[in-house]
């Protein structure tokens, strides 16, 4: 009888136990994870910087052939459309916001 008393009394240790039993090892999981997640973050970070430099020159070059075309325009005694006034003028503001 004593024995079925003292079982009966652990029960709310024993299920304790187990739930904190069962979330260390999802604790431990995460944290696997969280590490992977955070390795891959890195990766993608060094991409991003590739891409902004590849952005950049291009921007450059666009900038670089808009002048081009502007002063072809101008050689050739043509006034440049305002459009492409326009786009010089965006592309100029853009590049000196960066």
């Amino acid at each position: 009888m004593f024995w079925m008393f003292r079982n009966f009394l652990r029960r709310p240790h024993d299920a304790l136990e187990a739930r904190v039993t069962a979330a260390e090892a999802r604790i431990t999981a995460n944290e696997v994870a969280i590490k992977e997640n955070r390795d891959s973050l890195k990766q993608g970070n060094d991409r991003f910087r590739k891409q902004d430099t590849a952005i950049e020159v291009i921007t450059q070059n666009v900038l670089a052939l808009v002048e081009f075309e502007i002063e072809y325009c101008l050689t050739e005694h043509k006034t440049p459309s305002a459009a492409l006034e326009e786009a010089k003028k965006e592309l100029n503001k853009y590049l000196s916001r960066r």
